[in-house]
């Protein structure tokens, strides 16, 4: 059940918010259709990962989506910021208002490794 805060930030704070501090982004859920709407993005950051062939550098951001935009986010959804597509890693604090992703830029060293990746000794 909601608080009354809840509901009322999701009535009013969240859009004042929104208007802003909000850019466009288009979000397609795994299997979904795309739709656009206003989300808080926050700033890019890269972060370093290791697997089984290497370290590799990725770009890392998390943006609030509303959840009267997004009711069900989940992890393999995406993200479109201006020309940049973010992969959804995983979905941090969720109220009734709005959720926290985590996403990961989606480009060639993440979705296949360039050659140079590929050459990192293990």
């Amino acid at each position: 059940m909601m608080s009354q805060f809840d509901t009322s930030f999701a009535a009013c704070g969240l859009p004042a918010i929104l208007s802003v501090h909000g850019s466009a982004v288009t979000y397609t859920a795994a299997g979904g259709a795309p739709s656009t709407f206003s989300a808080v993005v926050g700033d890019a950051y890269e972060d370093v990962m290791v697997d089984e062939k290497g370290e590799f550098t990725v770009t890392k951001r998390p943006i609030i989506v509303p959840i009267a935009d997004v009711p069900d986010p989940g992890v393999a959804d995406r993200v479109t910021v201006g020309s940049d597509t973010y992969g959804v890693v995983s979905v941090g604090s969720r109220s009734a208002a709005a959720a926290t992703l985590e996403c990961v830029l989606l480009n060639r060293r993440v979705l296949g490794r360039s050659s140079r990746y590929e050459k990192v000794p293990r």
